[in-house]
């Protein structure tokens, strides 16, 4: 037969393509029915879903290692893709302290999970979003570090409460008050988070003091 090789080559590359087809149709119906009777990830589920999407790994193999946790956080779809991030959200203006409280707490009322377990690709909605992602992590890459050294630092993300955020803030915030020489200075309440980050990048990544 012209259209077979005499080894049944193209055949089983044929099995192999139904067999890889069938498994994902399979893991689809798996998919719609999670979704349809739950809806939702646990927080802990969520971090784990968040870092298999950043390695393009299936969103099967997060879902069936669900963990029953007292906090709930529904999905999104849009762009035929489930998103832990509303598609109408938008990242509002923050300073240092309320980006701490974003990405340690997030904002359940906007169903919006801790900024922490939300991988980069998620802000790709957002103007500047993956490089404003980028930049939140390196800022508070060096908070976290500094805390560390301070000894109040969490490391159970879901154990962060809004008064152990401002308290990390209270306590590591004099590490990221540079010198400004100008007599205009801006109080540092009052800087934005993106401000301090330039600050610190300025300074190629050392802290006050160090």
């Amino acid at each position: 037969d012209d259209l077979t090789n005499k080894d049944g080559t193209e055949d089983r590359k044929m099995d192999l393509v139904l067999t890889k087809l069938d498994d994902i149709l399979s893991r689809l119906e798996r998919i719609e029915a999670i979704v349809n009777t739950e809806g939702s990830l646990s927080p802990k589920s969520t971090g784990r879903f968040v870092k298999s999407r950043a390695k393009n790994t299936s969103i099967i193999d997060m879902i069936k290692a669900q963990d029953a946790e007292n906090q709930e956080l529904n999905l999104h779809f849009y762009d035929n893709e489930y998103h832990v991030l509303p598609q109408e959200w938008i990242l509002p203006r923050l300073s240092f302290e309320g980006l701490m409280l974003f990405w340690y707490l997030g904002d359940h009322n906007a169903g919006v999970p801790p900024l922490i377990k939300v991988a980069g690709t998620e802000f790709k909605h957002i103007p500047r979003g993956v490089r404003k992602r980028s930049d939140m992590k390196y800022l508070m890459k060096h908070a976290e570090r500094k805390a560390k050294e301070l000894g109040c630092y969490i490391e159970n993300v879901d154990d962060w409460t809004p008064d152990l955020v401002r308290n990390l803030f209270a306590k590591t915030r004099q590490y990221f008050e540079y010198p400004n020489k100008s007599s205009a200075q801006t109080k540092f309440d009052k800087l934005s988070w993106e401000t301090v980050c330039h600050n610190l990048r300025r300074n190629k990544g050392l802290l006050v003091g160090e």
